[in-house]
């Protein structure tokens, strides 16, 4: 008969790289995607664990978003809309007050008026400048506070979807499990 050469041993097969995976979010395992042994590449879903209060706060952040964008957004923004008629109204008025100045300064000038009419005239056409000119600047601010939330929230949706992200387990490099 034909003689065999062969080499009988035990052992245990240990990789020479080990990663260890693990979720970075509490909650419960509801898929495995891999058993041991199984190769796979870098990014595959190796298993899935939910936590529906991730989810909850996604969507949240996602509604806190779309109610910063409306609120900012110059066609759909009450707080930008009131401010903006006020500005509307005050050019108003000021053009009013302009005529009413000059009204005052051809009626002084035939000695109709005196010069406390003119004064109080042009005190009013100050004020009513001021005012403008104040109204515009909390316009800005607004717009600028405005942004800055869409911004936050905006955040908040990138948070909250890293951390829905992270519920998924994904190889980390090519491989066995």
């Amino acid at each position: 008969a034909p003689v065999v050469r062969a080499f009988y041993s035990t052992g245990t097969v240990q990789p020479e790289r080990e990663y260890p995976i693990k979720s970075n979010t509490a909650g419960i395992l509801t898929a495995v995607r891999v058993d041991k042994g199984d190769r796979v590449k870098q990014g595959d879903v190796l298993a899935v664990v939910s936590d529906p209060g991730l989810d909850f706060k996604l969507r949240e952040a996602r509604a806190e978003l779309h109610e910063r964008q409306r609120l900012a957004d110059e066609k759909t923004s009450p707080a930008l809309a009131e401010l903006a008629h006020r500005v509307e109204a005050y050019d108003a008025m000021l053009d009013i007050a302009q005529r009413e100045v000059d009204r005052t300064r051809s009626v002084l000038e035939q000695r109709a008026a005196s010069q406390m009419d003119l004064d109080h005239a042009l005190s009013r056409l100050k004020q009513i400048w001021g005012d403008l000119e104040a109204t515009k600047e909390m316009r800005a601010a607004k717009k600028i506070q405005l942004d800055k939330d869409v911004e936050v929230a905006q955040a908040a949706v990138d948070t909250a979807q890293w951390d829905v992200d992270q519920q998924t387990l994904r190889a980390p490099i090519d491989g066995a499990v």
